[in-house]
């Protein structure tokens, strides 16, 4: 018996009102068809490909890849702050929190994406572990997890270095991070435009521990249902679809 595709709509964050970061942003492709790409055609045997475990896994991560070269140096030794980039074109970087760790600063850059689901979904974010990405000799992208379906929040692209000064790199091309769905279901991917309405939707979300302070997952998802806030975001996203075919995974 076949299962009901799970909705789910993804779009660029950026704020419109002072940059457009449209193009920074490729469509995305699965984990695993991106791996073909790189799969060494010499080899004719059974590879890792072939194997359900795998595959089953991959199928069902996404991966964005860059766009540009960038690269920069810094440097945050003896309460520094200095990062600037070398050469002519690079995508924006800032820091804009105190050290994480007892080693390296952390940077943000304009690569946030936003998912949210029909219904209940827990989705991922992890670095490109699979890949060979050329920042990843720098630094790691901070992970985390939550429900797409019950929370209207992004996911940033936050670098933690490994080193209070050096350079930092990008390749273009190179993956820059998974997301992960955990669903056996087949997921209909609808992009959709970031209007100002639901930039707002989103930052009530994010600001809402100002109010209520630190709390569980489960308490802001149960906030999240009784403010028919789900209901709210939905009906703005279904105003700024896109007009194109829907990526499927299965």
């Amino acid at each position: 018996m076949k299962k009901k595709p799970l909705k789910v709509y993804w779009a660029p964050v950026f704020d419109r009102d002072t940059e457009d970061y449209t193009f920074l942003f490729n469509k995305p492709e699965t984990v695993f068809n991106n791996l073909l790409k790189l799969k060494n055609k010499d080899n004719v045997d059974e590879t890792i490909f072939a194997c359900p475990a795998f595959a089953n896994m991959y199928k069902r991560m996404l991966t964005f890849s860059n766009t540009v070269d960038s690269e920069y140096e810094y440097d945050f030794s003896n309460g520094k702050k200095h990062i600037s980039k070398n050469g002519d074109v690079a995508i924006p970087i800032v820091s804009t929190r105190p050290f994480v760790y007892n080693y390296g600063p952390n940077f943000i850059m304009p690569l946030t994406t936003i998912f949210f689901a029909e219904e209940p979904l827990k989705a991922r974010l992890t670095p490109p572990y699979l890949h060979n990405s050329e920042f990843l000799k720098y630094g790691t992208i901070m992970s985390g997890e939550y429900d797409i379906g019950q929370w209207f929040r992004p996911f940033s692209f936050e670098l933690q270095v490994w080193k209070d000064k050096g350079i930092i790199r990008f390749n273009e091309n190179d993956a820059l991070m998974y997301i992960e769905f955990f669903t056996d279901r087949p997921i209909e991917l609808i992009r959709f435009n970031m209007s100002k309405e639901l930039v707002e939707l989103m930052k009530s979300v994010t600001t809402s521990r100002m109010v209520f302070g630190r709390s569980t997952l489960a308490k802001k998802y149960e906030r999240f249902k009784n403010i028919g806030m789900r209901e709210k975001v939905l009906t703005e996203i279904s105003k700024n679809l896109i007009d194109e075919n829907p990526m499927v995974i299965r």
